[in-house]
């Protein structure tokens, strides 16, 4: 006999030994027991980590080890979420822009990118550090805070954009606002925040999709100046002082125009005298 021929017995009797075993009724039960067995503690083990509570530890006091990123809010962020807050509320401004600038100058640095879209690809990186961010408002709104240790009330939250954030927003959600920060849709230009990274959140947008935002936690935000928007009821006086200036210096170019027109003129004319003198024949 081959030796191929062997293999081949071999293997059909492998065969015939799994059908067998496969049809056996005891086997097909002892199967399905410990298939269901592996499925109920895999669902298990899920349950446990997603209800896990977020519990602060002398090395994690803000539980920064069970917040999610690509998620909305939940349970699990709120002992990270309000100790942010609150650490944000008692740090020096000053000094708390200081080290924002730092971090992101070493993080670009190391990541060779711009910052808002490394905080949205490695968020883990900025979780819980500093950050200090300027661009424009496009929304700010209020709302009551959850009941918390800090005596927290009331919150306030931005969305602001960057030059390198290009459509994408990043959300600041803040404790004090300022006086020339409406409550409003409109564009405010120049603000900046000096804050801690919690984590990319998701949020519905106005077309019914999931985006995500960088969330930064705040004390405060600054904003400049606005220009003073023109008051509609003197609409019409702006409109004549402005045709009147127009029209007076209107007449200044033209003037100017004219002048120095007959000014070149006039030179020109010397030019041509001094060089062809005419000659007159006297009336006859």
């Amino acid at each position: 006999m081959h030796i191929e021929d062997a293999s081949s017995i071999v293997s059909m009797r492998q065969i015939g030994y799994r059908q067998r075993m496969f049809n056996n009724p005891k086997y097909r039960l002892s199967l399905l027991a410990s298939l269901c067995f592996v499925a109920a503690s895999s669902m298990l083990i899920a349950q446990e980590i997603e209800s896990a509570k977020a519990e602060p530890t002398k090395d994690d006091p803000f539980a920064l080890a069970f917040v999610r990123d690509h998620s909305p809010l939940d349970g699990n962020d709120n002992v990270a979420y309000y100790g942010l807050l609150n650490q944000a509320r008692e740090a020096s401004q000053e000094e708390l822009a200081k080290a924002g600038r730092q971090f992101l100058r070493k993080r670009r640095e190391q990541s060779k990118l711009l910052t808002f879209p490394d905080m949205i690809r490695n968020p883990k990186a900025f979780r819980g550090q500093p950050v200090h961010l300027t661009g424009h408002v496009l929304q700010t709104i209020e709302y009551d805070a959850y009941e918390n240790d800090y005596g927290f009330e009331k919150l306030y939250e931005s969305m602001i954009y960057t030059d390198d954030s290009q459509t994408h927003p990043a959300a600041i959600v803040f404790l004090e606002k300022p006086d020339n920060l409406p409550i409003s849709g409109d564009l405010i230009e120049g603000v900046t925040v000096s804050g801690y990274f919690l984590k990319t959140y998701v949020y519905p947008s106005s077309d019914n999709t999931n985006r995500v935002a960088p969330l930064i936690l705040a004390k405060t935000v600054t904003v400049k100046p606005q220009p003073e928007a023109i008051d509609p009821g003197n609409t019409s006086q702006y409109i004549f002082w402005g045709l009147a200036s127009g029209i007076v210096i209107l007449f200044l170019v033209l003037y100017l125009v004219q002048r120095s027109d007959r000014k070149r003129m006039i030179i020109e004319q010397k030019k041509r005298l001094d060089n062809e003198a005419p000659t007159f024949k006297p009336p006859a």
